[in-house]
């Protein structure tokens, strides 16, 4: 979606209610908190780790992240939508954690600057030339011993779940009613694995979770 088209979507309509949606449609997946945390599960994490959560949204994704660091971690939060990230910083769990608003295309971080750079659940909202983008930007500022981790939707294998999973997210709504109905099919037909080692990262490795419903994608920078 255009930047500015997100904005204002996000900072004046979605905001208010993200969370609360974000709470139903977790539900078939155990809840928001066990959803979050099931994303992160088989992650290893290592002491001291500078981490940036470049698409943060409301911060559930960096609640999680934040209870997975050891301390003295470093976690940054960054994302488009003044909105979103208002709501982010009224969350006790983040109250020691920078969040500030940035384009994940053009993030305002030196190279190298983190070690993990996590890109939760954006990617399908994107167009092809914009995924590439934020991908090459994340491993740009993850360095060359750097990783970065894309947690995404995927399509299940078993054709019920897959019916399943199109009715309770809402997939049937055609676009441009469901705005992001292009771009995550768009999505789906590159594959995450191929576009990441697209923009440059290398020994990219997926994990199938919930059932084959979302992956986490990682590579190296």
């Amino acid at each position: 979606m255009e930047s500015r088209r997100y904005r204002r979507l996000y900072d004046r309509l979605v905001s208010p209610v993200y969370d609360w949606s974000l709470a139903w449609f977790s539900l078939p997946l155990g809840g928001n908190t066990r959803f979050r945390r099931g994303m992160l599960e088989g992650l290893a994490f290592a002491p001291g780790e500078r981490v940036l959560d470049a698409t943060c949204g409301t911060g559930s994704c960096a609640v999680a992240l934040r209870e997975r660091l050891a301390p003295p971690a470093g976690l940054v939060g960054s994302d488009l939508s003044l909105g979103q990230l208002r709501v982010a910083r009224r969350k006790p769990a983040l109250a020691d954690v920078s969040l500030l608003v940035s384009d994940a295309s053009r993030l305002p971080f030196r190279d190298g600057a983190f070690d993990l750079v996590a890109i939760p659940h954006a990617l399908h909202e994107m167009p092809r030339p914009l995924r590439l983008a934020v991908l090459r930007e994340a491993r740009r500022v993850a360095g060359d011993e750097g990783r970065v981790l894309v947690l995404e939707l995927d399509r299940p294998a078993n054709p019920l779940l897959r019916f399943a999973m199109a009715f309770w997210f809402l997939f049937w709504i055609p676009h441009p009613l469901n705005y992001e109905t292009r771009t995550r099919r768009d999505m789906a037909r590159h594959g995450v694995p191929r576009e990441m080692a697209e923009a440059g990262l290398a020994h990219v490795t997926k994990r199938a979770l919930f059932r084959g419903v979302m992956q986490a994608v990682e590579g190296r920078a």
